[in-house]
């Protein structure tokens, strides 16, 4: 059963058509949110329950920022909307290079990582970041980052 995410409001949701109890293939169409209107939804194999405190940022392949939620305004310091289309590395200074490497090349999620990143002001933070790749073989993946 897919699972889709909302990187702005962190809604979670099912869609359950019932294609898989008779044997179709299931539809991965990522729906809208329906409490926010974000448009880019995040299908996740695996169902999530984020913390408070937690922003999302969904990559593409070539680790461009997609998407920052809203919730990563507060211990980032500027409006998501500053960092969407940036490099993750050099606008975020997120140091997740060989766990980005893993999630792509096994395609598996890696829970708990302890990194840092740089806010706006150029201070480096601790935080915890979750990463779950798409399995739709797009290479995007989902970041969820908590501060320390």
């Amino acid at each position: 059963m897919p699972y889709f995410m909302c990187p702005n409001c962190k809604l979670r949701r099912s869609v359950v058509s019932g294609a898989e109890a008779l044997g179709e293939e299931p539809d991965h169409t990522r729906p809208p949110c329906f409490n926010c209107e974000c448009d880019e939804t995040f299908e996740m194999n695996n169902d999530y329950f984020p913390a408070d405190a937690t922003g999302f940022v969904v990559v593409d392949a070539n680790d461009t920022i997609k998407y920052a939620g809203a919730d990563l305004e507060p211990f980032y310091g500027s409006a998501p909307d500053t960092v969407n289309g940036g490099n993750l590395y050099s606008t975020l200074g997120l140091s997740a290079e060989q766990v980005i490497a893993d999630v792509r090349e096994y395609n598996q999620r890696r829970i708990e990582q302890e990194l840092t990143m740089r806010n706006a002001e150029g201070t480096e933070l601790a935080v915890w970041a979750d990463f779950f790749p798409s399995p739709d073989g797009s290479g995007d993946i989902l970041i969820a980052i908590t501060p320390v």
